[in-house]
């Protein structure tokens, strides 16, 4: 359920309009975290962090970017050097 609430995520963020996306982001997140899924929870806080990158609200990315590089680092996915070298570049920009 999880895999397919983040792939229609990431379509409808495709569609141009990136905020459709978020409710879906969010409801694979609830799921993630209810059932402990720490390596889906990581990815689908990445694809959201990506999705609101892409709106605009850098802010609220950075938050979800930095929940998924924990996640990332705690189980050992090399995804977290991706997500480090995302907030790295966000914090270089004025």
């Amino acid at each position: 359920m999880t895999a397919a609430l983040d792939t229609y995520a990431e379509a409808l963020e495709s569609s141009g309009q990136p905020e459709l996306s978020w409710p879906s982001y969010r409801e694979a997140l609830a799921l993630t975290r209810e059932i402990h899924t720490i390596p889906w929870q990581a990815l689908v806080l990445y694809h959201y962090g990506r999705s609101l990158r892409v709106a605009g609200e850098v802010d609220r990315a950075v938050t979800a970017w930095r929940e998924a590089y924990d996640l990332f680092l705690w189980v050992g996915d090399p995804t977290a050097d991706t997500v480090r070298d995302l907030l790295a570049e966000l914090d270089r920009q004025p």
